[in-house]
């Protein structure tokens, strides 16, 4: 689908989002995007001294250790993609998260990449059979 508006999604709907008429007219899906999110790729060893604590100072979550899960604050969540390997996905802007741990993860062997221009977060729901249910893909 195309907006028509260079550099808008075409999931940009008025109010964040858009319900989809259902059969007979009920409102039965809807899609939301969050664009504005942040999304970095973090590597580093949660076994070098103070890799962790570090990044607990900059984001006030540890990086989990446990595969496929999640660490949460009110502003990030930060994903388990493998032993060495987060995604950081945060209302709070990059270049903040970029720079804090830049300064606090300095003289370490870490890695971060900022990937937020070419991931986006949507957030999909309705009803079915009486039943509310509701994704939210990242």
């Amino acid at each position: 689908m195309t907006t028509g508006v260079p550099g808008q999604s075409a999931l940009d709907f008025p109010s964040g989002g858009r319900a989809v008429p259902g059969v007979e007219g009920r409102t039965d899906v809807w899609f939301e995007e969050y664009p504005t999110l942040t999304h970095l790729n973090l590597r580093g060893n949660l076994d070098e001294v103070d890799f962790t604590a570090s990044v607990t100072g900059v984001l006030g979550i540890a990086p989990p250790g446990v595969p496929n899960r999640v660490a949460r604050t009110s502003d990030t969540c930060l994903h388990w993609l493998s032993p060495d390997e987060w995604l950081i996905v945060s209302t709070l802007s990059a270049a903040l998260i970029e720079k804090g741990l830049a300064v606090s993860l300095a003289g370490r062997h870490y890695a971060l990449v900022n990937l937020s221009g070419g991931q986006t977060v949507l957030r999909i729901g309705g009803f079915g059979r009486g039943i509310f249910w509701q994704v939210t893909v990242r």
